[in-house]
């Protein structure tokens, strides 16, 4: 999780790096991205319903998220360019972890709270590192 933290901070200075200003466009697209790269291992379904037998629930979760794609790209697209596609992709992913997050707890028999404490100690030294880096960046 903190390499794509490290992306996401420094892909302007890793893009102005030859000098030029051709790939500056890209930079707000890679930091959409790079946040999509963060929250890709959280909440798959497929790798919890695999082992249990219920592959039915991690199909339906993979096809609700193209139905979902396919209805924002063309919009996301026209009004925001190549980053409006960028946000479909993140906007498609991060509803389809909320719904996978549901049903795995479901699934498992878990609680909320030590469902999220897993998930938030590696959040929350990324965060810090972030703003670490942020903050020797102006320096």
């Amino acid at each position: 999780m903190k390499s794509w933290g490290i992306i996401l901070i420094w892909i302007d200075a890793i893009s102005k790096g030859d000098g030029k200003n051709d790939w500056m466009p890209m930079v707000p697209v890679k930091q959409v991205l790079a946040i999509w790269g963060m929250i890709r291992g959280v909440a798959v379904a497929g790798y919890v319903c695999q082992p249990i037998g219920k592959l039915g629930k991690a199909k339906k979760i993979s096809f609700f998220q193209l139905i979902l794609l396919a209805s924002l790209i063309y919009l996301f697209t026209i009004r925001w360019d190549i980053l409006g596609t960028a946000l479909a992709v993140l906007l498609s992913a991060i509803a389809t972890r909320i719904i996978s997050s549901y049903i795995i707890i479901k699934m498992i028999q878990c609680i909320w709270r030590s469902f999220v404490a897993v998930k938030l100690l590696p959040l929350i030294g990324t965060i810090i590192m972030v703003f670490s880096m942020i903050f020797l960046k102006s320096y």
